[in-house]
């Protein structure tokens, strides 16, 4: 697992499903069959069903590098468990991923963390 960022799935219903660089294919393996999901595109599950998908290397620090990201689907809202477990966890994120999510909360749902 890497030592800063968050690198997963956050699931709608506010789980939060972990996994490693360049193991988001799997996980999203997984979750197609736990929430019986129509997509199988590991990217798109972020972007087409409700789930926020988080992404950093084992090399990142705590700033984070360019390949540090957060895919969130602005046109949905985000669900109440996601915002509460953003709250109690965003710290856990790179500070590139942490800007990323607070930028898109504030631009799009007018809500801050």
């Amino acid at each position: 697992m890497e030592k800063y960022g968050l690198s997963g799935y956050l699931a709608p219903d506010g789980v939060w499903y972990p996994c490693g660089y360049q193991e988001h294919c799997d996980k999203a393996v997984e979750l197609v069959k736990i929430y019986q999901l129509n997509d199988h595109d590991y990217n798109n599950i972020a972007m087409s069903v409700e789930f926020i998908k988080f992404g950093t290397a084992p090399w990142a620090d705590k700033e984070g590098s360019s390949i540090c990201h957060v895919f969130i689907d602005c046109s949905r809202n985000p669900t109440e468990a996601q915002i509460e477990w953003l709250r109690k966890n965003i710290v856990r994120a790179t500070d590139k991923q942490r800007r990323e999510v607070e930028l898109t909360f504030s631009a799009f749902y007018q809500l801050s963390l």
